[in-house]
């Protein structure tokens, strides 16, 4: 593989193939991951089925308002990096900087997650994968197979990556056919099997409020299953020329609805399946919920197979767009040089690819007890991106107001209403685990805060270059 020297490397040197059916499964396939097998019970047991039903729909609004905020300002500057690009055309080098080390953090602790749950899947269907044990990481045990599933999946999916985002986006519109398959399939059975008796009570609460605050605490965590269009932008400029802009919108309300429509299709699945009484004891509700119902190994592997390709679809999502990201921070000079150069032969950034791919794996290795402290991280640095998203938006109405938009919101409060909901979700996001913990020091926080540590050591290194360069950052991100 032969790699192109020059550190920056413009938005127009990369092959521009991707279609907007590459863009919904790479969407999709972001949004439906995997957690549904682990988290559907929290979400029946903490609100019943109705009650979190409603959370889910308000959190499909809520996230719908600022995904819009994100077509908005991906058409009007398509060839820019992403939230990188965004934040550096409304406030600079040091915005861009800090929303782009953010959303590294972001994607690096998400594929970890989805290495983790890859093990823990594997292990279900088959105990003897796991072969003998090697260390024993947070009072977790890791075994010689986990290790080797981790590092063979990671490296398929840096190897396909690498190829170029057509063959990636080929793969991932594969992998999500196969995933909406799978689902209709489990949707018939459930629907076929159930009962409406099991879903009692629909809400749960003694009264209006216990309901109201269960269901609010049910949507709180909705940001975190319903992210995923925050990789649009690193696509943007790998899509073909031809692409219409204008329906980055409908394909943003769209893709919500159809992953809304699919959370409503499992939660109604395992809680009509069994007693309420017998869905407290599962550790995870949906598998359990169809073993419990089907017995035999048909359905239970049917689910089991839905979060494998779940699995597969987000993690070759996050792992996309985090080697853009870096890519492109890279070649403005807000990242190692080291990362800027594309293959020759592909045009695609394979350094920045296998360093994403090789931190999410590493990650990985620390185990199942390390899950919660990446999903809380993860989701963390994530918002905090949203609410430097929606700001820059708010600021590029005022500095560029005649800037062509193929797509706009449809009434500017709309913009101010998403970045209201944006910092809301920063406080919660960053409150929830202090909460959980009664007050002593989480460790979300204390991941967070070193990787915070470390990017303005960083920055203080890269500061003045990175004032100083305004020409070379701009060419770079695209951000003209």
């Amino acid at each position: 593989m032969t790699i192109e020297s020059s550190r920056v490397s413009p938005p127009t040197a990369v092959r521009r193939r991707l279609r907007m059916h590459h863009l919904f499964a790479l969407l999709i396939g972001t949004i439906i991951g995997v957690g549904w097998i682990t988290a559907s019970g929290i979400w029946i047991i903490q609100a019943g089925p109705i009650g979190a039903i409603i959370a889910f729909a308000g959190g499909a609004v809520l996230m719908t308002l600022i995904g819009l905020c994100y077509a908005e300002v991906m058409a009007m500057l398509p060839s820019a990096s992403g939230a990188v690009g965004y934040s550096y055309a409304a406030f600079g080098s040091r915005a861009a900087f800090w929303s782009g080390w953010l959303l590294l953090a972001s994607y690096v602790a998400t594929c970890a997650f989805f290495a983790i749950t890859l093990t823990w899947l594997l292990d279900i269907l088959n105990p003897a994968i796991r072969g003998p044990g090697l260390y024993t990481v947070l009072g977790d045990e890791l075994y010689l197979g986990d290790v080797v599933a981790i590092a063979f999946v990671g490296s398929i999916l840096g190897f396909t990556n690498q190829l170029g985002a057509d063959i990636a986006g080929g793969l991932q519109t594969i992998v999500v056919s196969i995933k909406g398959v799978l689902a209709l399939v489990l949707a018939t059975a459930a629907f076929s099997a159930g009962s409406a008796i099991n879903l009692s009570p629909l809400i749960t609460g003694n009264t209006a409020t216990d309901s109201a605050v269960a269901i609010i605490g049910v949507m709180v965590t909705t940001p975190f299953w319903f992210a995923g269009f925050d990789v649009l932008p690193q696509a943007l400029r790998e899509c073909a020329p031809e692409l219409n802009l204008s329906r980055l919108g409908r394909l943003i309300i769209v893709t919500t609805a159809v992953a809304l429509g699919f959370y409503i299709m499992i939660i109604l699945s395992a809680s009509s399946l069994v007693p309420r009484a017998v869905l407290l004891t599962f550790q995870l509700p949906t598998f359990d919920a169809f073993e419990t119902a089907f017995g035999g190994v048909i359905f239970p592997r049917v689910v089991l197979a839905l979060g494998l390709v779940g699995v597969l679809s987000a993690w070759n999502a996050m792992l996309f767009a985090g080697s853009r990201i870096l890519n492109a921070m890279s070649a403005a000079g807000l990242a190692p040089a080291m990362f800027a150069p594309l293959s020759q032969r592909r045009r695609t950034p394979a350094r920045a690819v296998w360093m994403i791919s090789v931190l999410g794996c590493g990650l990985g290795l620390l185990g199942r007890h390390a899950v919660n402290p990446l999903v809380s991280a993860a989701s963390i640095t994530l918002v905090a991106a949203f609410v430097l998203l929606c700001l820059a938006l708010l600021r590029l109405r005022k500095t560029r107001p005649n800037a062509h938009r193929p797509y706009r919101v449809p009434t500017p409060l709309l913009a101010w209403v998403a970045t209201g909901l944006a910092l809301g979700l920063l406080v919660l996001s960053a409150l929830g685990p202090l909460l959980d913990r009664h007050g002593s020091l989480p460790s979300e926080w204390v991941v967070v805060g070193v990787w915070i540590a470390l990017g303005e050591i960083y920055w203080r290194r890269i500061r003045k270059a990175a004032q100083s360069n305004h020409e070379s950052i701009q060419c770079a991100l695209g951000s003209s």
